[in-house]
């Protein structure tokens, strides 16, 4: 049980390391080159991505392979949803359409 614990943690940790990058792109959207990767968000963004792999590579071992291929279309669907109540942006057509074909290609998937 605490495997799909660290699964699903590892699931909303993915979702704020997203929005982290996003953040710090859009305070460094005028600098170039390596001035652009030199923010705290990208920092703590790029070191969230570093633990999720670990703990991605620990839960693998012990659950099954179709669980673990339904956690990252879960992340993706999980990155949608932070950056509409985080980041405030706009839920558009295609992204309820985007969303909604990872969510059903999942679903297919475990049947």
């Amino acid at each position: 049980m605490i495997f799909y614990f660290i699964a699903f943690l590892a699931i909303l940790i993915t979702g704020f390391s997203q929005i982290l990058l996003k953040i710090g792109s859009i305070k460094n959207k005028n600098k170039k080159n390596i001035k652009l990767f030199l923010n705290i968000h990208v920092f703590i963004g790029y070191f969230l991505f570093i633990i999720v792999t670990l703990l991605n590579l620990y839960v693998f071992k012990y659950l099954p392979i179709k669980f673990n291929i339904v956690l990252i279309p879960i992340s993706i669907v999980n990155v949608f949803i932070l950056s509409v109540i985080i980041l405030k942006e706009k839920i558009s057509k295609n992204k309820i359409i985007g969303g909604s074909i990872v969510l059903l290609g999942v679903i297919i998937f475990n049947i």
